[in-house]
Formats: structure tokens, C-alpha cells, sequence
């Protein structure tokens, strides 16, 4: 499957896009039509979800969030609260050949350990029922769909580099099929979660980036980029560098410590 830019007439939301083309609120196609669902899902994975930007990103815990590249670090906005980015905190990814990822990690400042989800650590398989996040025109929305494909090349978007996998919905026109949700105009950075049946967790699988149809024009195609191809190089970042917490607390230490050897 090919990328292609999609015909304006095909989904209202998509009003404004040119390609390449990111995405920014999700919502779910179905017989009668398309509806965002701004409801609960009913899984608590909207809690890992926010904004940066403008579009979307996503809380792993101790003070990291991921997002897209083409999106960039930034503010984070959970729940209604706004944390600062950290300063100098962002990393950037590279391919073997020196492409670079749509992807970005950084830290934010929390003063209380909020809650985080975690990378799916299993093995991705076309069928799988996909949770889809994200923000569009500052309001919250998701949609279930299923894993269409994946892509072990790596596929340009916005003039990164992916490894992808993707999801399939139909075009305004076509018959459409409850489930299937497609992620339009500034839904970059949101949430891709499947479900973990060796843990019993929905897990982040992906991040939104892209989408595109078929050559016929019948199916949209939302592209998320792979995280179980980048996981180990984010757990080690995540692994090597402190929260901000308890930056403060080793700060703090070592203040205390020089202030005792000084009265010393």
C-alpha cells in the first residue's frame, strides 16, 4: 500500500490538509455517518493522553511523555493541567542509516508521580483490535479499529523515516463498518494501545502520524509508528536519566551534605 493525499471531498474534518499529511482528532465512522466519541473508553487510557502543541502525546510515567517529531516537545497538557517542559530534555531518533524517527521523548515537571502506561512488549499481529487517542480542535476523542498491516520498511512521513504499522477504515461513500476509526488532521502524536493478553494490559503500541488512502480511493489508512521497533532505545533513555523529582531530591542531598561538611 501506498501513500497518497486524500481528495478533499472524503472526510469534512479534513478540510485543511496537504500532503504530507498529519492528523489530529479521531473519530469513529459508522453507519449513520462520522462521530467523535469524547466519552470514557472505559479502559482508563485517556488518562495517558494530552496535548502538546496543539496536537497530541502520550504519558509514559516518571515525568516522560512521547510524542511526534513533526509535532515537537513541548508544554504538556493532562487532565486539564499544564507541566512545563523540562528544559534540554528532549531526544530525538535515528535509524541505522541515519533517517530520523517521527518520534520524540521528553520530560515534563512533576511535583507528584502522575499515572503511566507502558510499551507493548508482545508481538504485533494483523487483527489486533487498536485503541485510537487524540486531540483535535482542543477536545479529546477516540475510536477502535483493528491492526490492518505493518510495515517493516521504513516509510516517509513528513520527511521522517517509520517503521509502521497501520489501520484501514472506509472513505465517505463507501459502505461504512462500525469500529473502524480513522485519525484526521492534528491527531499527530496520539495513542495507538493494544491489547496485552500475556499481562491482561492495554499497552502503547504506536504513535500517530500519518494518513493516506488506497489507490481507488476506497480506504483511509491511518499510520502509527511502530514503538516495538524504537522500545529498547526508549526504556534506556528513560532508564538512564532521573525523573525530575528526584533531580530535585539528589539536589537537595548534595546541598544538605556540602551545608554539614561546611559546619564541619
Amino acid at each position: 500500500m501506498s501513500r497518497h493525499s486524500v481528495p478533499m471531498w472524503i472526510i469534512l474534518a479534513l478540510l485543511t490538509l496537504t500532503t504530507p499529511l498529519t492528523v489530529s482528532a479521531v473519530v469513529i465512522i459508522d453507519a449513520s455517518g462520522t462521530t467523535r466519541n469524547t466519552a470514557a473508553t472505559g479502559h482508563g487510557l485517556e488518562n495517558y493522553v494530552g496535548q502538546v502543541n496543539g496536537p497530541s502525546g502520550v504519558y509514559l510515567g516518571n515525568g516522560w511523555v512521547i510524542s511526534a517529531a513533526h509535532v515537537g516537545p513541548g508544554d504538556f497538557i493532562l487532565g486539564g493541567q499544564t507541566y512545563a517542559m523540562v528544559a534540554d530534555s528532549a531526544h530525538s531518533f535515528y535509524n541505522a542509516d541515519k533517517t530520523q524517527v517521527d518520534l520524540v521523548l521528553f520530560q515534563i515537571n512533576v511535583t507528584t508521580e502522575l499515572p503511566g502506561t507502558t510499551l507493548f512488549d508482545g508481538t504485533l499481529t494483523p487483527g489486533m483490535d487498536v485503541f485510537m487517542l487524540g486531540y483535535g480542535g482542543g477536545t479529546y476523542g477516540w475510536g477502535e479499529n483493528s491492526l490492518t498491516g505493518i510495515d517493516n520498511d521504513l516509510l516517509p512521513d513528513a520527511g521522517f523515516y517509520s517503521a509502521d504499522f497501520y489501520t484501514y477504515s472506509y472513505n465517505a461513500g463507501f459502505p461504512y463498518t462500525d469500529n473502524h476509526a480513522q485519525a484526521i488532521d492534528g491527531d499527530s502524536g496520539g495513542a495507538g494501545f493494544v491489547y496485552n493478553s500475556d499481562s491482561g494490559q492495554w499497552q502503547l503500541a504506536g504513535v500517530m502520524v500519518d494518513v493516506g488512502s488506497t489507490e481507488d480511493g476506497q480506504l483511509m489508512a491511518t499510520y502509527f509508528v511502530d514503538l516495538t521497533k524504537y522500545a529498547e532505545e526508549i526504556n534506556n533513555i528513560m532508564a538512564s536519566i532521573p525523573e525530575p523529582a528526584t533531580w530535585a531530591l539528589l539536589v537537595t542531598g548534595v546541598g544538605l551534605a556540602l551545608m554539614l561538611t561546611r559546619r564541619r
